[in-house]
């Protein structure tokens, strides 16, 4: 199986790949401003043979705080879920 993603950056220049305590292999990858469908793409991700975790976080959070110079902006669902 084979998709396009966005590039890839390594963040980690210093010694190249950076390979953790368990043998796995991070990757970090630059996907543009948007995901169209970030639910989907996590589930593709996981779904390849050899990934062990992705970095998307998914349905994990109650509310996003995002703080500008206008101010601090709150997202939530109606239900406390994420909006």
């Amino acid at each position: 199986m084979q998709f396009w993603m966005g590039s890839i950056f390594l963040l980690r220049k210093v010694g190249g790949v950076f390979v953790t305590d368990n043998g796995n292999v991070i990757l970090d990858c630059h996907t543009g401003a948007t995901i169209d469908d970030p639910v989907a793409l996590e589930r593709a991700l996981l779904n390849c043979a050899g990934v062990a975790q992705v970095g998307l976080f998914n349905n994990m959070c109650d509310a996003i705080y995002l703080a500008a110079e206008s101010g601090v902006r709150i997202l939530k669902k109606p239900d406390g879920r994420l909006a």
